[in-house]
This record gives C-alpha cells, sequence and structure tokens, in this order.
C-alpha cells in the first residue's frame, strides 16, 4: 500500500533538506531518490530547462522506485527548482554535488558552497575519478567533504562509494 503522505525516517532528519547540485542523469536519480526517503529536496542546475528535465526524469524512474517498495505518491511535492546557487545551498544539511568531472569547476564550487552553507553541512560530490582531497585543495574546512559516487543509477543500485580525503573527520564518513 502507498502512502498519500510519506514520513521522513528519524534516522534521516538531520540530513533534511538536500541540495542537488547538477540535474543530469546521476544527479535527477538522487533526487528522485531522497524525495522517496521522504526527504525535501532543492536542485540547482544553470540549463534553463532545469524544472522540465527534472520533472521528466522523475516520471521516468518513479515505475522503478514503486517496483523498489518505494512510495511514490506526492513525490514532488517535497521537490524545489532553485537556478540561484546561493538560495539553493541556504538551510541545506546535506549537499550532493553532480558536476562536471573538471577538478578546476568543483574545487571553485565548493569553495564558494562553503561560504554559505552551515559548518555542520555535510558535503558530498559523486566524482568518480577527482580525489576529495584534490576537490577539497582551497577549503577552509575540508573535514566534512567526502566522494560519495553512485553506483548507477543511484535509485535502482543501493550501492554507493564513500571515499574520504586526507582531512576528512571520522564523524563526517
Amino acid at each position: 500500500m502507498i502512502q498519500s503522505k510519506i514520513t521522513l525516517p528519524e534516522e534521516l532528519q538531520r540530513f533534511n533538506p538536500v541540495t542537488v547540485l547538477g540535474a543530469g542523469t546521476i544527479g535527477v536519480s538522487w533526487t528522485a531518490l531522497f524525495l522517496a526517503y521522504g526527504l525535501t529536496v532543492r536542485v540547482n542546475d544553470p540549463r534553463p530547462d532545469v524544472k522540465e528535465v527534472v520533472l521528466n526524469g522523475i516520471d521516468q524512474i518513479k515505475p522503478t522506485i514503486k517496483a523498489l517498495g518505494l512510495p511514490t505518491e506526492g513525490l514532488t511535492n517535497r521537490l524545489e527548482i532553485e537556478p540561484d546557487l546561493d538560495r539553493a545551498l541556504q538551510g541545506a544539511a546535506v549537499i550532493q554535488e553532480n558536476g562536471p568531472e573538471r577538478l578546476e569547476f568543483k574545487q571553485e564550487l565548493f569553495s564558494k558552497i562553503e561560504k554559505v552553507v552551515s559548518k555542520d553541512t555535510l558535503l558530498l560530490s559523486s566524482s568518480s575519478g577527482i580525489p576529495s582531497s584534490e576537490i577539497a585543495k582551497g577549503m577552509k574546512n575540508p573535514g566534512r567533504l567526502l566522494i560519495g559516487h553512485p553506483f548507477n543509477p543511484p535509485h535502482l543500485v543501493p550501492l554507493v562509494e564513500v571515499v574520504p580525503g586526507e582531512h576528512t573527520k571520522d564523524q563526517t564518513v
């Protein structure tokens, strides 16, 4: 039986809300999965058609989420599309970055992120080949950044590589 209202499990409360940066295949999949578990999700991507891309992607993913036994009714009720990066970051408990695999891009982005979010915000990159220690160079607080690289797609394969950097704190992992 699908619930009409998704209740956020207590163990996930500390990760709410999530900001997903990047609305490509991985970002949309993360978004759908986070929503299915009851989290509020803000998506930020510079593309002009981001809302259409995210909503269409979630519609395509919904049958799989339902087949996995996760609720789909009202799935997008906690979805926000926020084109302004600073506003998308405000109040986020978790940032899941899914941008281009370019070191300079990620370094610049996480330096910006760090200036806006709380000191307790968990910072994750879905980078598949750039070490978090490299991404964190230039950050003032690199201890809360780690790689959260999903097996693809995240909503279907429940495995995530959690890779700390040399400065990542144990509590972050």
